[in-house]
């Protein structure tokens, strides 16, 4: 199976570390209307303990983002319940992001 380091030669990928940039990124997809998608794995690629964030549907070009130092639960989060990007938000987002979330759940 390819590894994370094999693919990330062959791809153009931002790459940043989850606690201090996904925060900063989440913000960009949502003020140009996409959602925050994040994947740990693609076809058979496994992307070990990081996530691969995906803006979907944004009005303008959102670069995809591998977010690398995934915190353990996080993770298995990502594996087991998929959860939205609020869960995100409200973890790791400032009082702006956090309120989007908050703002998205009334919905």
């Amino acid at each position: 199976m390819p590894s994370v380091a094999d693919e990330r030669d062959r791809v153009l990928l931002r790459v940043g570390d989850f606690s201090k940039d996904v925060s900063a990124w989440m913000k960009t997809c949502i003020r140009r209307g996409g959602v925050p998608i994040f994947k740990t794995r693609f076809r058979n690629i496994d992307f070990g303990d990081n996530v691969l964030g995906i803006c979907y549907g944004a009005a303008g070009a959102v670069p995809s983002s591998l977010f690398t130092n995934v915190p353990e639960e996080d993770r298995r989060a990502f594996l087991t319940e998929s959860p939205d990007w609020p869960y995100v938000a409200l973890k790791y987002g400032d009082d702006e992001l956090k309120r989007m979330a908050r703002e998205f759940g009334k919905r």
